[in-house]
């Protein structure tokens, strides 16, 4: 039986509480690992079922986005008892949360009929096929070499992307999702200057973690936002301005750009300038005026910073040094065609090149877990995403997004958050109408 709008928004949101109050119970309450997350799994399964008999496609993919975004770090360590980056994190099969119930709620969309197997099947995108080629040859060369220890980072990462993309598939509004989204980043920015009013990362000394005292440079905090990380928070800022040019919301330009610059992220603040330039000049008259004030307010925000980007430009030794060893490596063939499989073989290739040093590049990382041909497939699956997007702004947009995320570990490294990312570049295919 269906529900009308507001009871649904009522029902879901009341029972996403009542849910995660009774896994956060459970977690001070009971200490037994396996009890733990066989009542947590119970619970998510519960919700899921509920989901996909009782709520709308489009609220789905905002609850998919949701318990990413909001629940990709912290509080999902806070449900599990243990920090989800750890190698004793203990959830459930060591999988995110979020994609417990992402996983869980697409099986019983099509044991429900709710997705169209037609629209599923019949139509895929060539971003799609190369997306899920991805996937397979990641699980298969894991499996191969690893076992299942790479597991759950392919599916909190790839699978997630491809589960909300082929559930996007069936007549989804995408600019109401991207509305959604926006609204989080709302929150994300507001939490940004607010941590700039206290100069403290605020959510993190709440739930204890101090070290991230670390993330001050020259008196000025990095905001984190609701995020981890300043890197992370930039990027998702980044994936804001991204939606800003793909619907044409001069707000969302600026209000990501604001978010980019509160992150001290020098590459994120570089990028926004030649996204924003690149935007003026290939841009149609009716938004140059628009373009050029924000690209003032852009650089003199900047200078307000400037001693204290100067004072970050800095780069370690061991930092170019890693890099350029891994990239030797590649360059000569030594590292694996097929792969070592996803997860640590990037921690040991890092042990192997210097002492421990994180190498800092997802593609570096990519190739020598995926090998060249892994590589190569999800490559491709960007290529054609890419190819999808038409007209030149959007194009800009999208290769904005790529470029930030190439720029440090991001989706090399285990953090569930680039699921949504990924999955937000390719929704924008499934409903142009709805974008311009």
């Amino acid at each position: 039986m269906k529900i009308s709008f507001k009871k649904e928004i009522v029902f879901n949101y009341l029972y996403i509480i009542i849910m995660l109050i009774l896994i956060l119970l459970n977690q001070l309450i009971n200490e037994d690992i396996i009890i733990n997350n066989i009542i947590t799994l119970v619970l998510i399964v519960i919700f899921a079922i509920c989901s996909a008999y009782k709520l709308s496609i489009n609220l789905i993919i905002k609850n998919f986005i949701f318990f990413i975004i909001v629940f990709h770090a912290k509080i999902n360590s806070l449900l599990t008892g243990t920090d989800y980056s750890d190698t004793s994190y203990r959830g459930f099969f060591k999988i995110h949360f979020a994609s417990v119930y992402i996983f869980t709620t697409f099986i019983f969309l099509i044991l429900n009929k709710r997705i169209d197997n037609k629209t599923l099947f019949k139509h895929f995108y060539k971003s799609e096929i190369y997306l899920l080629l991805s996937i397979f040859y990641f699980i298969l060369i894991t499996i191969f070499e690893r076992g299942v220890n790479g597991i759950p980072q392919i599916i909190d990462i790839y699978l997630n992307t491809l589960i909300i993309c082929l559930t996007a598939k069936n007549n989804v509004k995408v600019k109401d999702i991207y509305n959604f989204i926006s609204k989080l980043f709302y929150i994300n920015l507001v939490i940004s200057i607010l941590e700039q009013i206290t100069r403290t990362n605020f959510l993190y000394n709440f739930f204890g973690e101090i070290k991230y005292v670390e993330y001050f440079t020259a008196g000025i905090l990095r905001s984190m936002g609701i995020t981890d990380h300043p890197l992370t928070n930039a990027v998702i800022n980044v994936v804001w301005l991204y939606m800003g040019l793909v619907c044409n919301n001069k707000l969302w330009i600026l209000y990501s750009s604001i978010g980019i610059i509160l992150t001290l992220s020098r590459f994120a603040i570089i990028l926004l300038i030649v996204t924003i330039t690149l935007s003026l000049f290939l841009g149609t008259k009716k938004n140059k005026v628009s373009l050029i004030i924000y690209l003032m307010v852009i650089i003199t925000l900047i200078f307000s910073f400037k001693d204290i980007l100067i004072e970050r430009n800095t780069i370690t030794y061991d930092s170019i040094v890693i890099r350029k060893l891994a990239l030797q490596k590649l360059i000569s063939g030594q590292m694996n065609i097929i792969g070592k499989g996803i997860g640590e073989s990037a921690d040991e290739l890092s042990r192997e090149l210097l002492n421990n040093y994180l190498i800092e590049n997802p593609w570096l990382i990519l190739v020598n877990d995926a090998g060249i041909i892994g590589t190569t497939l999800f490559i491709l699956m960007l290529i054609f995403v890419i190819k999808e997007h038409k007209g030149r702004i959007k194009k800009i947009a999208i290769l904005s997004v790529i470029a930030m995320i190439s720029s440090f570990m991001s989706f090399g490294a285990k953090v569930p958050i680039y699921g949504f990312v990924f999955a937000t570049i390719n929704l924008y295919k499934y409903q142009k109408k709805n974008i311009n």
